[in-house]
Formats: C-alpha cells, structure tokens, sequence
C-alpha cells in the first residue's frame, strides 16, 4: 500500500482514541477486529455502493451536478484498502 506500519498503527490508535473504542484485538501472535471494527468495516464496504446510490436519487437528479470531492486521512484510506 505505501504506507509504513508504523504510520497505519498510530492512525488506528487516534482513530480508536477519538472515537473511544476498540477496533481490533492486538496480541503478540494475531491481530483481530473486535465487534466494533467488525461493524466498522462491514459499514465502510457498505459506503461506496451509498454514494452511487445518491447519484439515483429524484431530488440529486433534479438541478444538481458536480463532482463531489472527499478528503480521506491516511488511516480511511489504508482501511478501505485493506477492504
């Protein structure tokens, strides 16, 4: 991916600090998501097909046209990699 570990460690612990939750059980043989990375990550794959989506609906289709640009951090775009 291009990114250090260390740089991918440290922005999943801000993630997880800020948001206050567990994302993944660190031991020193494995690293798992918890429940709430599980929720996390089933909710970003989910994200993609919710933006196309927007593009369908009545009220986006009516006078509104453009290009949405998204700024993602390192970490966002290290996990919709991962994905």
């Amino acid at each position: 991916m291009g990114i250090a570990p260390s740089t991918v460690a440290k922005s999943v612990a801000r993630l997880e600090q800020a948001w206050q939750v567990r994302l993944f059980q660190r031991t020193t043989r494995t690293v798992r998501l918890t429940v709430d990375g599980t929720l996390l990550s089933e909710r970003c794959r989910q994200l993609p097909a919710d933006f196309d989506a927007l593009a369908v609906q009545p009220a986006c289709a009516q006078g509104t046209a453009g290009t949405l640009a998204c700024c993602l951090s390192a970490c966002a775009r290290c996990w919709m990699d991962w994905l």
